[in-house]
């Protein structure tokens, strides 16, 4: 059985306080296995989502942070489609959520209207009716299938930390972040309490990179300009043909689309996606039923690369 495997038979969803405990006590666990000693990171209380961040490895002194998500989103079962490239239609599918969820809820609005026969209870339910779909977007029923989004991030940063040599690791940190489908709120409290590591450090974020053979690297000039990521650029190509996909590079303002590595100056996003005739880069089965697929091939040439990468770190 592969991590990733593991994971989604005994943590599929990762939403309640519960469910994220017990997904602690064993993502650490296995990391101890591995030889770390990871850690929660202390919380920061005036937050009122109590964000808890597993780290393992010194952050502050590493050249190289690699990081996912654990935490599962919440539907509606409309998917959330996402399009980093052609920002037109991009925006067409954004609009079209937006004015689905207004329809239902000018149609419950109407109803409660007639039934009452009163045009304010009309606009007060129509109102009440689109804040409440907004807010099940967010903290509604948990998504019960998380394979890609983000079960395979998970597992790409567990099977990267397995490679790596005892002289690679003291060059290496790894985050899992809390809290990132509401607003990427572990990592922002994070890189709060940690600014030399949210300035400074080349993060490298892993989100959805199990469905798609296409792998989109995001990353701004800051990130760009250091030795470090030059590293693990090169990695990603020199792997990338043997392993079955392909990676396009771009700078963060090219990118659509949120992720925990924008809340760093130096942040790398990594993401998979497929291509579709005449709306190009794609992935839209996550936030959905459907979120079923996860390419082995992915998780394996991420670890490899990042591995690899780490393990050049040593001649920097």
């Amino acid at each position: 059985m592969t991590i990733r495997e593991e994971i989604d038979a005994q943590f599929p969803i990762r939403k309640t306080t519960a469910q994220k405990r017990a997904f602690e006590k064993w993502v650490m666990a296995k990391m101890r296995e591995m030889g770390y000693r990871p850690y929660v990171d202390g919380m920061n209380r005036k937050d009122k989502l109590r964000h808890r961040n597993i780290v393992a490895g010194d952050p502050q002194n590493a050249e190289l942070l690699i990081s996912a998500h654990y935490d599962t989103a919440a539907t509606i079962g409309i998917p959330d489609l996402r399009i980093p490239r052609n920002f037109p239609v991009y925006i067409l599918a954004q609009g079209a959520v937006l004015l689905g969820m207004l329809l239902i809820s000018l149609l419950i609005g109407t109803a409660v209207g007639l039934a009452t026969k009163s045009g304010d209870l009309l606009i007060l339910t129509f109102f009440f009716a689109y804040l409440a779909l907004m807010l099940l977007m967010m903290f509604g029923a948990a998504n019960k299938h998380n394979v890609n989004d983000n079960t395979s991030g998970i597992a790409a940063l567990l099977e990267t930390m397995q490679r790596l040599s005892p002289e690679a690791r003291e060059k290496t940190a790894f985050i899992l972040f809390d809290h990132q489908e509401t607003g990427s709120r572990g990592a922002k409290s994070y890189g709060a309490q940690h600014v030399e590591v949210q300035t400074m450090k080349l993060l490298v974020d892993l989100n959805c990179v199990g469905d798609g053979d296409t792998f989109v690297i995001s990353a701004p000039k800051m990130a760009q300009d250091k030795p470090e990521y030059a590293v693990v650029r090169e990695s990603l190509e020199a792997n990338a043909m043997a392993s079955g996909v392909s990676t396009q590079f771009f700078g963060r303002a090219g990118v659509q689309g949120a992720g925990d590595y924008r809340r760093f100056v130096c942040g790398v996003g990594v993401s998979a996606y497929h291509h579709s005739a005449g709306v190009g880069l794609i992935t839209g089965r996550i936030h959905t039923s459907r979120d079923i697929v996860c390419r082995q091939e992915n998780l394996d040439y991420l670890a490899k690369s990042l591995a690899d990468a780490a393990q050049k770190m040593n001649d920097l």
